[in-house]
């Protein structure tokens, strides 16, 4: 590992923690940890709080996680306490945060973002609020946040809900998804910082931001402090973070630099289509069509005697009707390259997705084939 003797053992230094309001530190932290935990009718969502609480008091140097797959097959990892300190400090530092923020809390503590807020308000002594972590998780809240991370499912919700109380966030960082154009129109004009992350797992949560309600259209992910980025020969992502590993982390994000410290997301390499010899990411195909195209979408393909593969556009909840498919081919056809338009549209009752609501794209395909 890459740390400086200094950063050696320092989350013991980091024991004390606001939740809800009321400051808990020492024996009476361990405790309620201990209660919560073995409280039968406590909500899991809950409980996972506490227990890794329980985890960061104890004299282990690391947590366990589950990696999702971000730079290979997933797997559990150790990462070291300090390594979280580190990152919690320079998101702190990069969105200047301040002591005694309310910070809210509506991730799952069983994943490393959740697992994040949490190590963030023992560092700077913010305000954790603390409720469940679900689709529309601000209906009920009556505390005015200053800082708050969502995923897109929870922000795009919340935008027919409660409007008025996501636009009252001071700062409002979204990760664990693709911004969907529309949603990022939706958030242009909001008055506070919003911003979009990238990260995994194993670089304890995100490594980079980008503002979304910039009013420079060319705003790309700009890395944390002491983060530098490069590409492999297939234009993958490769972070170097020296606090991190004395390795450089090789992702299979598809990625176009703009400098060591800044780059755009274009899509994942194992999810390239080759038709008739071009190369088509499908993230970067879906971002144009949702431009013009309202429903829910997904590219993938079929194999094609001529093509080697051809290019399919699969549409959720979609009626297949003669002037729909006139209307849709029409904008294909007037918003696209040639060689991307697809070959093909189908539509699915429901696509498939992952426990972080997430569009699984294998299982949508393998579900899509096995109705032909």
């Amino acid at each position: 590992m890459g740390f400086k003797p200094d950063f050696l053992m320092e989350f013991k230094k980091y024991n004390i923690i606001q939740i809800n309001g009321k400051l808990l530190s020492g024996d009476e932290l361990v405790q309620l940890c201990k209660h919560k935990i073995g409280d039968t009718v406590l909500p899991l969502w809950e409980k996972s709080i506490y227990q890794f609480i329980n985890e960061w008091l104890a004299d282990t140097d690391y947590i366990l996680v589950k990696t999702s797959g971000s730079t290979s097959t997933p797997k559990s990892i150790k990462l070291s306490k300090d390594l979280l300190i580190h990152s919690a400090k320079a998101t702190v530092n990069f969105l200047d945060l301040k002591p005694n923020m309310n910070a809210l809390l509506c991730l799952s503590a069983e994943h490393i973002a959740g697992k994040m807020m949490i190590v963030r308000a023992f560092v700077s002594n913010f305000n954790l609020i603390v409720i469940e972590p679900d689709g529309d998780p601000i209906r009920n809240l009556n505390t005015k946040i200053d800082f708050a991370a969502m995923i897109p499912l929870q922000v795009v919700i919340s935008l027919k809900t409660e409007i008025k109380k996501l636009r009252n966030i001071n700062t409002l960082i979204i990760g664990g998804g693709r911004i969907d154009p529309r949603l990022h129109k939706k958030l242009f004009n909001f008055p506070n910082k919003v911003y979009a992350t990238y990260g995994m797992t194993e670089t304890a949560t995100h490594i980079a931001l980008k503002l979304l309600n910039s009013t420079s259209p060319e705003e790309h992910y700009q890395c944390l402090p002491t983060i530098e980025i490069s590409h492999t020969s297939e234009n993958c992502l490769v972070i170097n973070a020296p606090y991190i590993s004395d390795l450089k982390i090789e992702t299979n994000d598809l990625v176009q630099l703009i400098s060591n410290t800044e780059f755009e997301i274009l899509g994942r390499k194992d999810n390239i289509i080759n038709t008739g010899g071009i190369k088509i990411i499908p993230e970067e195909l879906e971002t144009k069509i949702s431009a013009f195209f309202e429903g829910k979408i997904l590219i993938t393909s079929l194999d094609d005697e001529k093509l080697g593969e051809k290019i399919v556009l699969l549409i959720e909840n979609g009626k297949s009707n003669l002037n729909f498919l006139y209307t849709i081919w029409s904008q294909l056809e007037n918003n696209l390259e040639k060689y991307e338009i697809p070959k093909q549209i189908d539509f699915m009752t429901a696509f498939k997705y992952t426990k972080n609501n997430k569009i699984d794209r294998k299982l949508t395909k393998k579900w899509y084939l096995s109705k032909k």
